[in-house]
Order: structure tokens, then sequence, then C-alpha cells
């Protein structure tokens, strides 16, 4: 398509998905109502409101206050806080202006943890390459947490990967066979790792749907996000 006709159909494609955007309680960008840098304001906002600035106090106190926290911080708060990312922020503050009638689709997400929290904040679909490629590097995940097969301590580990998983691969070799497999450069370790995340994956979002659909979904989100966040 000559430029000058390319120009005349941009233009007209963004007036008409302005004229749509607005009756449909969208607005995001192309219209006069919500712009992507008043979204970006508010995710500022959101953020600065969360984390309000400290109060002025003497080094001595400052490292007192911080050793204290640090002493009764849990290890599952520690894990949840790291999962907390800028997506949870950026969910919040677009989620508002987001069609209710229309699946929410969210690309690249993400950890059990990302989904079960952008589930609670109104996300539909996911896609994301990691249950495959994080296996592939012995990152296993579990109702428990999180596995990295390749430490030295599943060496003589005869458990099952997660012994509350009913893939093929727990209900049949060890995580210290599947150490072995990956220590010894083993393809097939490799092929059982992506077996069992995938299998994991389509049971979480097997149990979140039968969550929802009983009206149980936030006891689940509280049941299971802070051990799925763990590393162990």
């Amino acid at each position: 398509m000559p430029a000058a006709e390319l120009n005349t159909a941009t233009v007209s494609a963004k007036s008409a998905i302005s004229a749509v955007l607005p009756a449909a309680g969208v607005g995001l960008v192309l219209n006069d109502g919500v712009s992507v840098s008043q979204i970006r304001e508010e995710i500022k906002k959101r953020k600065e409101e969360k984390e309000p600035a400290e109060p002025v106090a003497s080094s001595d106190t400052k490292a007192s206050v911080t050793q204290t926290v640090a002493e009764s911080a849990t290890e599952a708060e520690a894990a949840v806080e790291a999962e907390s990312t800028a997506e949870t922020e950026i969910i919040e503050a677009v989620e508002p202006y987001m069609p209710e009638e229309k699946p929410r689709y969210l690309m690249g997400v993400g950890t059990p943890v990302n989904i079960l929290e952008a589930v609670y904040r109104g996300i539909d679909l996911f896609d994301c390459v990691m249950p495959s490629r994080n296996a592939r590097h012995g990152h296993l995940f579990t109702w428990a947490g999180i596995r990295n097969l390749n430490n030295a301590k599943y060496i003589l580990d005869d458990q099952p990967i997660d012994e509350a998983c009913g893939c093929p691969v727990c209900q049949n070799y060890s995580r210290a066979y599947l150490h072995h497999l990956f220590k010894a450069n083993e393809m097939l370790g490799m092929r059982l790792a992506v077996m069992h995340n995938i299998y994991f994956y389509n049971t979480l979002l097997e149990k979140i749907r039968f969550a929802l659909d009983q009206g149980q979904f936030e006891a689940f989100y509280r049941q299971h996000r802070e051990s799925l966040a763990l590393r162990i």
C-alpha cells in the first residue's frame, strides 16, 4: 500500500477506535479519555501510596529497626514479597478500565504465584514458556514451592518431586534420579521435568477454575499464595 494510502487508513482506523472505545467503557488511548501517560501516573501514585517516605531517624535507630524487621520476617513473607513486581501494580491500574464482559488476557505470565495473583485481580487467560523453559534448567514447580533439582541436597533424596502431584513423573521417579540426569546432561531429565511442570500448571488452573465455580477462590488464594512462591 502506498504511504499516502497507509497514513489515511491509519487515521481512519484511529478515528473508528476512538469512537468505539469510549462507548465500551475502555478509553485507554486514542481518545479524550484516559491515556497511557495517565495510567503511568496512576501506577506511580499507587506505588508512592504503598511506600510512604521514611521518617528521619538516626543511623542507630534505622539499624535497630532494620534488624528487628529482618528477624521477625518469615520465609513465606519474604518469598511473596520477592514475587511482588510492577506486574500487579499495572494490573490494578488498568483493570478498572477493562470491559467486564470480555476475557482478560495477560501475555507472558508467569510463575504459579504470578498466575494466582493475576486471577485474583481479574485476569482470565495466560501464556508463557516458563513451565517448559524453567524445567529444562532443573527448576520445578510444586505445591510446596519451587525446587532446583541441580542442588546437591537432592543427590540421595528418594522422594518424588511433589508428594501431592499425580503426574507420571512424580509417581515413578525420585528427586535423586532427576538430579542425576541433570548432572549427567541426559536429555531424559529435561523431558521428565517438562512433563511435570506442564502437568502441574494444568492442575493449578483446573483447581483455580473449580474454586471460582464454587465461590471459594478467596480461600484458595490465601491458602497457596505463600507456599507457591517459596524456594525450597
